[in-house]
């Protein structure tokens, strides 16, 4: 997993700090640049699914896949259980189509559509 995981994050020029900074969740801190550094290196076990969900969201990759490479089988199990994702709130989700992530600029859109629409049922429009 340690090779395949830093080869990811290299693939996406990203730095040990950059994917700890993008691992932060609305409900959980980031993954630190060491610890990331250590389980790269294989130096810590193979973390626990949560874990690897925060590492998915810091490399900006479906979990689907970081917990594939982690060797776990029942990736469904594992992804139903899965925080609900609040777009209204969370300033950085990692929301998916076709696989890859959704740009920053479709989110901002995708929000003002459902701001718009929340507007309208309340009537504020």
């Amino acid at each position: 997993m340690e090779k395949k995981l830093r080869e990811l994050r290299e693939k996406h020029s990203y730095s040990l700090r950059q994917v700890s900074n993008q691992s932060k969740t609305q409900d959980d801190p980031p993954i630190s640049p060491s610890y990331w550094s250590l389980i790269e290196r294989g130096e810590r076990n193979i973390p626990k699914p949560d874990t690897l969900k925060r590492m998915a969201h810091g490399l900006r990759i479906p979990a689907t896949e970081i917990l594939k490479i982690a060797g776990y089988s029942e990736i469904d199990d594992v992804i139903s259980n899965s925080k609900p994702v609040d777009l209204k709130n969370d300033k950085d989700p990692l929301i998916t189509y076709g696989g890859k992530p959704i740009s920053d600029d479709y989110m901002e859109i995708f929000r003002k559509i459902l701001k718009d629409y929340d507007d309208d049922k309340s009537g504020k429009k």
